[in-house]
Parts: structure tokens; C-alpha cells; sequence
């Protein structure tokens, strides 16, 4: 996408919501996720989780819009009303949550 493409993305506020519901939805696959022997990844993508059940995710939407829309080889459509953006945003957060969870050298 280009850049002004990626900046409408991530100030559409349907596609903002849709972040912000699908970053919830995995957050609860994240806190129920058996520790691993990375003490550090482990850490930070539960403490990304755990901020975004505490509100929803309200808090890091903005965050969230934008990390996706940036993601390379990521594409939304803008004021998308039905479910087309679902999988490909989905798959993103999943893609992406040690990214946006500011994971320490992002061990994967």
C-alpha cells in the first residue's frame, strides 16, 4: 500500500473497530496460552493481551490501526461494513502480536 493509502487505513474508523475486535479476540487465545521457555516473548505478548482485556483495547487502538496498516504485504479495504476485512485483519494481529507486543529483540 502506499503511504497515504496506509494513512487513510489506519484513521477509517470501521477499520479501527475491527483492529480493535479482532486484537481482543486473540488476546484471550494469548492469556490462556501454556507458558513457553521464552520468559521474555512470553512476558510481553501476555502483558499486550492483558492491556487490551482491561478496556477492550481502547487504549492502544490507535497502536493497533496503525501497525496493521503498515504491516508489509497487508490490505484492507476502507469503510468496510461487511466482513471482507476479517481474515486478512485477523491473520494480521496473529502475524503480528510479538511486534505490537514490543517483545524484547522480537524472539520469535
Amino acid at each position: 500500500m502506499t503511504l497515504n493509502a496506509i494513512a487513510a487505513l489506519s484513521a477509517d474508523p470501521t477499520f479501527r473497530a475491527q483492529v480493535q475486535a479482532s486484537a481482543l479476540n486473540f488476546a484471550h487465545t494469548v492469556i490462556a496460552t501454556a507458558p513457553t521457555s521464552k520468559n521474555l516473548l512470553d512476558e510481553a505478548r501476555w502483558k499486550l493481551a492483558a492491556s487490551i482485556l482491561v478496556d477492550g483495547g481502547a487504549a492502544l487502538q490507535s497502536r493497533l490501526a496503525w501497525g496493521l496498516a503498515s504491516l508489509p504485504g497487508f490490505s484492507a479495504i476502507v469503510s468496510d461494513v461487511g466482513s471482507a476485512n476479517d481474515a486478512a485483519i485477523n491473520s494480521a494481529i496473529q502475524t503480528a502480536w510479538n511486534d505490537l507486543a514490543l517483545a524484547p529483540g522480537n524472539v520469535r
